[in-house]
């Protein structure tokens, strides 16, 4: 019991520090509204007894009743402004402060995840995790409303219990008992709901991810063509009845409790009245005693109500928060950046390199050893899955080897700075993806633009053969990829993407290009322009080219044949081709096959 009631004060002063950090201003106007709120109430409930209590002299002067009774409504009109000034107060800075207090958490989960490991995203849980985290982010400023709510609800009981005992304190201690057995099924319900929430949050994925492949334009083409709308239908509805039977259920037995147990209290107030107006029939209690002792009891009942309410919701957005809190701790950050700062890749070393994924116990790469100098050009060739792709990963630090090392002049890959290190590659990944901006922001996205490097993209545009692409954004860099964000947008083809991402790749003052599969969608005559800049970018600089198209391996100063994770044959085009039972010959032969008659 003392752990849960810690744990709960952790959540609820976690939220409160979030609350002050985010606006001080906003926060103590929350706080003194929910503190003065139940004192206006009170105190408006008073003013009422009294009204009646001098409509019930009959021996006064009507004119003296009149001008008391006028003093007591001035007054309750006083008060009754006050109040409602004190709500839209406090209301606005709720609003205001729980979408800044949303919009930080947002930002602080969405940091998380661009900076995490990469290995996490291959991780089944950390997607459960991440979702969780997303959806539960919204109860931290729930959290903190139900606990100013819950601030302010128990003051007022206090008060309500403190003023209702002048008349009878077992009236105050009966009512607020008979609240608690409702409450307390309800937070087990709530309790039961939210751990079906998160051992469902698999199946919630995967209906989320039905409807995105049934919503989005990215498969617009396959759905219509495959006939995949009942498929998906199906499938989606599948998911939903999984997700809903037990939640059904739950809420069902959850509503039937928590309304059989309420009655208690209800009936109560019922017993308790009938027996002051007795006392008020008899002239024990004045009408205005009637009045006020009944409405105390109502603001006992309904404060009593909403602390152990709010109580309830804390605890439910309690363990919400826990969630969050272990989203932060699940994070591994595995790969930890070093301190020495690099300029330019005069050399790459691969010794002895070994690699799995986490949790796996299959080797993608098996004792890999090449090396490559400035201005050495490099082209790895391969079946699918021979870990082409892979090498490069390591290369840029996006894993680190199971076992082995990678040297870049001549130091561990682990020494560098990652941001320093990957400012010294040009890298063009396999189906690069473009993004909604416009054509000048895919091209330079984080780098500085000025007059220099927009003729020089202008250029590349040129010798990319991607005139076109400009053409059909009507000669201007500024015009927007997709209509996602601007009517005038434009759509690209395989090919124009693979261009633009290209020009992308090459307008990067790098050192070292990475180039996996750049032309698997070029035209002939395109793919031909592009190798031909790419020859003169690099006559003084070191490239690593993956590519299945054997015709361009006119490049390369050394062929790194991989099979099944291994390299099974290294050397020139020529001295590869001279094993004519080679690895590489063999492929070599499938493709040029094609060009005989």
């Amino acid at each position: 019991m003392l752990q849960n009631l810690q744990s709960l004060w952790t959540s609820v002063w976690y939220c409160l520090k979030l609350a002050w950090k985010s606006s001080r201003g906003y926060t103590l106007i929350r706080l003194i509204g929910n503190f003065l709120l139940p004192v206006f109430s009170i105190a408006a409930t008073y003013l009422v007894k009294m009204i009646l209590d001098r409509l019930t002299v009959t021996n006064a002067p009507v004119s003296d009743g009149l001008l008391q009774i006028s003093l007591l409504l001035c007054f309750s009109f006083l008060l009754g402004t006050m109040r409602s000034l004190m709500q839209r107060l406090a209301s606005h800075a709720a609003t205001i402060q729980n979408s800044t207090i949303q919009n930080a958490v947002t930002l602080s989960i969405l940091d998380k995840a661009m900076s995490s490991d990469l290995s996490l995203y291959d991780n089944e849980q950390f997607y459960d995790k991440f979702s969780a985290a997303r959806s539960d982010s919204f109860s931290l400023s729930n959290i903190l409303w139900s606990t100013l709510d819950f601030v302010s609800a128990f003051f007022s009981l206090i008060s309500s219990f403190v003023v209702l005992s002048q008349a009878n304190i077992f009236y105050a201690v009966c009512i607020t008992l008979l609240v608690i057995p409702s409450t307390i099924a309800n937070q087990y319900y709530t309790r039961k709901l939210y751990l079906d929430d998160l051992q469902q949050m698999n199946n919630q994925r995967r209906k989320d991810y039905l409807f995105f492949l049934g919503s989005s334009k990215e498969y617009a083409q396959e759905v219509r063509c495959w006939d995949l709308k009942g498929f998906i239908k199906k499938r989606y509805m599948a998911l939903w009845d999984t997700i809903i039977q037990t939640k059904r259920k739950l809420s069902f037995h959850q509503a039937i409790l928590v309304f059989a147990l309420s009655v208690l209290p209800e009936a109560a107030i019922c017993v308790f009245s009938l027996q002051i107006a007795g006392s008020t029939l008899r002239g024990d209690l004045t009408l205005g005693d009637y009045s006020f002792y009944t409405g105390m009891m109502g603001q006992i009942l309904s404060s009593t109500m909403l602390v152990i309410a709010n109580l309830s919701t804390i605890y439910a957005n309690k363990l919400k928060i826990e969630n969050l809190r272990s989203f932060d701790q699940y994070i591994r950050y595995t790969i930890q950046s070093g301190s020495c700062k690099i300029e330019k890749i005069e050399t790459i070393e691969f010794r002895h390199v070994w690699f799995h994924y986490p949790d796996t116990d299959w080797s993608i790469l098996q004792d890999v050893s090449f090396s490559i100098t400035t201005p050495q050009k490099i082209v790895l060739v391969g079946k699918n899955g021979a870990g082409k792709s892979t090498l490069l990963k390591l290369l840029l630090r996006l894993y680190d080897v199971s076992d082995g090392e990678i040297l870049i002049n001549g130091l561990r890959i682990q020494e560098y700075d990652l941001e320093a290190l990957h400012q010294c590659f040009g890298i063009y990944f396999q189906n690069s993806a473009n993004f909604a901006f416009t054509l000048l922001e895919n091209i330079l996205l984080n780098r500085p633009q000025t007059p220099e490097t927009i003729q020089m993209i202008e250029q590349l545009f040129q010798r990319c053969n991607a005139a076109d692409i400009m053409q059909q954004a009507g000669g201007s860099i500024n015009t927007y990829l997709t209509r996602m964000f601007s009517d005038k947008g434009i759509e690209l083809s395989a090919g124009q993407h693979q261009k633009l991402a290209i020009i992308r790749t090459l307008s990067q003052a790098a050192s070292c290009f990475l180039l996996d599969e750049p032309s698997s969608s070029l035209d002939p005559e395109t793919e031909h322009q592009i190798f031909q800049y790419l020859e003169e970018v690099c006559c003084d600089k070191c490239a690593i080219l993956i590519s299945h198209r054997l015709s361009n391996i006119q490049l390369a100063d050394q062929i790194v044949v991989l099979h099944d994770g291994r390299i099974v044959e290294q050397g020139s085009k020529r001295e590869l081709l001279q094993k004519a039972d080679g690895y590489f010959t063999q492929l070599y032969q499938y493709q040029a096959q094609n060009f005989k008659e």
